[in-house]
């Protein structure tokens, strides 16, 4: 690699590396200490590395740090080197060595923060300016904080905006900002939004509004001037309402922007607004009521609604949000509909579709879908594909390029078990270069995040915008 560096005669050797990449314990490392030096360097040692770890001089001017290490901890390296000349350097660098969750179980995206199932519990981090991390704070963090305890029998999370909501013990717990959706406008620390017992499996939570599969059926609260709510009115609740009616075999439910979808009986029904064609009818109208898009026994195992929207300069009241796109898995492959301004859809095209189009093949082996602003992410054979837009690095392959078709973040066959997608679309940014946008996925039960990380969304104490996944660090 780099050999010398040109200074002025004689000059002692310089560190060129002014720091390193963070390192995981127990996960293979390598990266390169650089040293500038007029003459030839006759040695370079660095020491107080953490055990598994080893340096080695290449003979010229760099030092290979590589190993596995076996402590986690910020360690203060020595690094010493000395010319031919006798000059000598002695400079110090810092190697960061985090400690990662490994029995998470599920993840969720907000706009600017990030949540954790993980031991019955929940773990959040990044922004918390309206207690979205729940930890009786509005201290933002860049690292995971506690929400609910360990043990607590918490099976789901979802996040949206600056609100999170979880499932535990067949209830809903939800806290931050959560408008309209409970008689509390804000909650630093969950409180219960559904009765302990209520036979709750699932939650989603949407731009405004929320729904929960509730014994087989669809139950949503929030905002309704679209008909979100699904009860055949468009007056807002506070309390869960019926949408779609208890024993009706609803295994997976999806808040939107202005608009919900459910996955019954293999089939799906959304209702709500319809201005993008986001209900899948081969309509634009808006439905207070379910209607369905894809027939029961067609295998739809899950279900995903853009929710992540709003515009530039938000009203003091809610505005009548509108738009956004629908994904499922279906059959093993993945269907989508809806708006498609930058190929969302996945069909290689930007044309927005009122009715379902393949995003990708039936028989794929595709498990679970989730949908941004302007992009869509699937669990794919053990990994991760990603669709759509991708001004922010959001699909985690190392560009910022959008494609139009899937392409792969994670390998297949890399055991990733869940995945999230988070952010916010400022609507009016035609160019999406305002919007902050991140993607989360479970994998071997370690969580790894990528994107935007303005506010530590992505939880690797590193406030800095990630192009492919790092490492979330254990709270």
């Amino acid at each position: 690699m780099l050999c010398y560096i040109a200074l002025f005669a004689h000059a002692a050797p310089q560190l060129v590396t002014p720091q390193l990449p963070p390192a995981v314990k127990g996960e293979m490392y390598a990266a390169s200490l650089m040293i500038g030096s007029a003459l030839p360097l006759t040695s370079a040692t660095v020491s107080g590395l953490p055990g598994g770890m080893i340096a080695t001089h290449n003979g010229s001017g760099s030092v290979a740090i590589a190993g596995t290490p076996v402590a986690s901890g910020n360690f203060s390296l020595a690094i010493s080197a000395t010319d031919n000349a006798m000059n000598a350097l002695n400079a110090s660098v810092n190697l960061m060595v985090v400690q990662v969750s490994d029995n998470v179980t599920a993840v969720a995206a907000g706009e600017n923060h990030t949540c954790v199932v993980i031991a019955g519990g929940v773990q959040c981090w990044g922004d918390n300016r309206q207690g979205q991390l729940g930890n009786n704070s509005t201290t933002s963090s860049l690292v995971p904080v506690q929400a609910i305890a360990v043990g607590s029998n918490v099976v789901a999370v979802s996040a949206n905006r600056d609100y999170t909501c979880a499932v535990a013990n067949g209830g809903v717990q939800c806290w931050g900002n959560v408008v309209p959706g409970s008689s509390v406008t804000l909650s630093l620390v969950p409180f219960q939004m559904i009765a302990v017992g209520s036979g709750v499996t699932a939650v989603s939570a949407g731009l405004y509004h929320s729904c929960a599969v509730v014994n087989g059926g669809a139950q949503c609260w929030g905002a309704n001037f679209s008909g979100q709510l699904g009860d055949g009115s468009t007056t807002s609740s506070l309390a869960p309402v019926q949408a779609i009616a208890a024993g009706s075999n609803v295994s997976a439910v999806a808040a939107g922007i202005a608009h919900s979808c459910a996955a019954t009986n293999g089939g799906a029904q959304c209702w709500g607004d319809n201005s993008n064609g986001q209900l899948g009818n081969n309509s634009t109208m808006e439905s207070l009521i379910p209607v369905q898009v894809i027939a029961a026994g067609s295998n739809v195992t899950d279900i995903a609604a853009n929710n992540n929207a709003r515009p530039i300069l938000s009203p003091g009241v809610l505005p009548p949000m509108r738009g956004g796109h629908t994904c499922a898995a279906v059959n093993g492959g993945v269907r989508c509909w809806g708006n498609n301004f930058d190929g969302q859809l996945g069909n290689n095209s930007t044309t927005q579709s009122m009715i379902p189009v393949q995003a990708i093949a039936a028989g794929s082996n595709a498990s679970a879908v989730r949908v941004g602003g302007r992009y869509s992410c699937a669990l794919v054979n053990g990994g991760v594909q990603c669709w759509g837009g991708n001004v922010h690095g959001q699909f985690g392959n190392g560009t910022n390029t959008q494609s139009l078709v899937p392409v792969v973040t994670i390998a297949a066959g890399s055991n990733a078990t869940a995945i999230a997608v988070g952010g916010v679309v400022l609507l009016g940014d035609s160019n999406d270069q305002s919007s902050r946008v991140h993607t989360c996925a479970v994998v071997n039960g370690r969580v790894k995040c990528w994107g935007s990380n303005g506010s530590g969304q992505l939880g690797n104490n590193r406030p800095m915008r990630a192009l492919t996944p790092v490492p979330a660090i254990a709270a």
